[in-house]
C-alpha cells in the first residue's frame, strides 16, 4: 500500500471528512486531496 492509499484508508476507517482532516493538518483541502489522489506528496 502506498502513501495515498494509506491516507484514504485511514480517512475512511475514521469516517473523517476531507475538510476536517485538512484543517487538523493545517493545509488546504486541495493540498490534502492532491496527497490522497497521489498527485503530490507532502
Amino acid at each position: 500500500m502506498n502513501f495515498s492509499e494509506n491516507l484514504h484508508r485511514f480517512r475512511s476507517i475514521k469516517n473523517v471528512k476531507v475538510k476536517e482532516i485538512a484543517s487538523d493538518l493545517g493545509v488546504s483541502e486541495a493540498a490534502y486531496l492532491s496527497w490522497e489522489t497521489g498527485a503530490k506528496e507532502p
